[in-house]
C-alpha cells in the first residue's frame, strides 16, 4: 500500500478521480504482472524451468499472496487466451482491433 500512495500521489498533478481509482484498484495487479515477467517468464526462457517465487507473509486485501508457480500461471494464461479468442470471433476482429 506505501507503493500505491507513492505512484498515486505523484501522479496526482496529471490524473484524474476515475483514473486515480483505476490505478488503485489494478497496481497490485500490475506489479505482481511484472515480477512475473522479470522472474518467471526469464528464467523459463533461459532454463526451461523455474523454481516457485514465493512472496512469504505478503498479504493483499487480508489474504495471503500465492506462490508464482507454474500451477498458478498456466490456468491464468488459458483463461486470457479463450477469452480473447472468444471475443475476436464473436466481433469476426482480432483482439487488437477492438
Amino acid at each position: 500500500m506505501i507503493l500505491q500512495k507513492v505512484v498515486s500521489d505523484s501522479l496526482l498533478p496529471v490524473i484524474n478521480e476515475k483514473q486515480v481509482k483505476w490505478l488503485n484498484d489494478n497496481l497490485f495487479k500490475g506489479t505482481m504482472a511484472a515480477i512475473s515477467y522479470e522472474r518467471v517468464r526469464s528464467d523459463l526462457v533461459h532454463d526451461i524451468s523455474t523454481s516457485n517465487l514465493t512472496f512469504g507473509e505478503t498479504t493483499f486485501g487480508g489474504k495471503p499472496v500465492p506462490d508464482m508457480n507454474f500451477e498458478l500461471l498456466y490456468p491464468a494464461l488459458m483463461n486470457i487466451f479463450h477469452n480473447l479468442k472468444e471475443t475476436s470471433l464473436k466481433s469476426n476482429k482480432w483482439y487488437w482491433e477492438q
